[in-house]
């Protein structure tokens, strides 16, 4: 009963789902707003308790309970899309920026050293929010700063007279000292938005970067593991074939007087030889890029290779050209590359119907070469096309390919540090292409 109940329990609660990272910087931006508006109340009304400030404690609680009241309702927004998100921290910081107005409108102004508290707000909309949002913020707090020259509260206790503060607005105030403040708060500001946000940006690239070459190194691994358990399995199927191929041999000779039985020996003698041939294939996919070094051979080569391959019973129906010179040279495995492009002019071959050419086209670029291998046949659906490239995986009829043609060719573009790419529409043809650097490294 027991583990019945707990099983259901699990049922209910369903996979765990990870925190996006919108969630977790809104998360981070609730705690920091709390840890802000703790300060602010000890700092304030301690200020004004004892230095005997005559601030009105209703004033102050009344703000600082509108941004307490505005951070639990954040608390109910979790997992924002990246729209969302924005929106809402922007408005959220913004808001502070208001109240941290509010606050010192109440306390003296720009005398107030807190003024300098703006520039923690553009710190952290700079940390959590895009370049956009960064320099709104640092605008907006630019704006209330200014507006704080001249209207505020002022306070003796800070050096400003009540007295004098109308005609010290109205004459002099832009001293040598407030334009000193007000051209530090647009530098400093300026220099962190600017600062922080290209730092955050430049990272957010390279997170990306490093988990692109990541899933590359797993997709690279996961293939080769694939390759030795399909050269392993073809080693261990290898003695069993042979020893059955014996057996119908025998079979064979024995029955061969029997009209009853030689149909059915023939054809198990048929499907052992297609046994044979898919455990070559197979044993292929194992060895073909483990033991072979880098070579430099010409285009002209490469094109004089597989000519020989699809040309040699006058079938012309390939077609190759290339952007570029014959002489052209690659650094690369040749045996792979001349494997990996006979499988893509197969697949096209046998996707087309009689007439249709197949096109092997070739473009250089400096550290690179494309080949591409068009055809006008049936083309594939976006769920065959998401398939393509899994071992063993095949649309083909059989006796026709056994789905290794197109893994070994991206098992070969990751070896060498290339990539491959189908586009395909159904009932248009496919093209596939096949990038590799023109220099592999040894």
């Amino acid at each position: 009963m027991e583990r019945f109940e707990s099983g259901r329990e699990t049922e209910k609660t369903g996979p765990i789902q990870p925190e996006t990272q919108e969630g977790i910087q809104l998360r981070w931006l609730e705690r920091m707003r709390w840890a802000a508006l703790v300060s602010l109340a000890i700092i304030f009304f301690g200020a004004n308790y004892a230095l005997q400030l005559g601030l009105s404690n209703v004033a102050l609680a009344a703000i600082l309970s509108v941004g307490a009241l505005s951070n639990i309702a954040l608390t109910f927004l979790r997992s924002p899309s990246p729209r969302l998100y924005s929106l809402t921290a922007g408005g959220v910081i913004i808001f502070d920026v208001f109240l941290l107005s509010g606050l010192l409108f109440l306390c003296g102004g720009y005398t107030n050293p807190f003024s300098m508290m703006f520039l923690a707000y553009v710190t952290l909309a700079a940390v959590v929010l895009d370049s956009r949002w960064t320099w709104i913020v640092f605008s907006v707090s630019l704006a209330c700063f200014f507006a704080l020259f001249f209207w505020h509260i002022p306070l003796p206790q800070l050096g400003m007279q009540h007295q004098h503060h109308q005609h010290h607005a109205a004459h002099e105030g832009f001293s040598l000292h407030l334009h000193g403040m007000l051209v530090a708060f647009v530098l400093i500001g300026g220099i962190v938005a600017a600062f922080v946000t290209r730092m955050n940006r430049e990272m957010r690239e390279k997170a990306a970067q490093l988990a692109e070459l990541q899933r590359v190194e797993d997709q690279r691994r996961r293939l080769l593991s694939l390759a030795t358990l399909t050269a392993g399995a073809a080693h261990e199927l290898a003695t069993p074939i042979a020893t059955l191929s014996l057996i119908s041999e025998d079979l064979s000779e024995a029955l061969s007087t029997d009209p009853r039985w030689m149909e059915d020996v023939q054809t198990m003698r048929h499907e052992l030889t297609r046994c044979s041939t898919i455990l070559q294939r197979m044993r292929s996919s194992g060895s073909e890029l483990g033991g072979e070094t880098p070579k430099h051979f010409s285009l002209q080569e490469l094109f004089n290779e597989l000519k020989g391959e699809f040309h040699s019973d006058g079938d012309p129906r390939v077609y190759f050209s290339a952007a570029a010179t014959p002489d052209s040279t690659i650094y690369s495995l040749k045996d792979a590359l001349v494997a990996s492009l006979k499988a893509l002019i197969n697949n096209g071959l046998q996707a087309s119907v009689h007439n249709e050419v197949v096109e092997c086209h070739t473009e250089f670029s400096e550290d690179e070469v494309t080949f591409a291998v068009r055809d006008s046949g049936t083309g594939m659906n976006d769920e065959v096309q998401a398939r393509a490239g899994e071992p063993f995986f095949t649309c083909k009829e059989p006796g026709q390919g056994i789905g290794l043609g197109l893994y070994l060719t991206r098992l070969f573009a990751l070896q060498v540090g290339g990539r491959l790419k189908i586009h395909s529409q159904e009932g248009h043809g496919t093209e596939v292409l096949l990038s590799i650097p023109r220099s592999v490294r040894a």
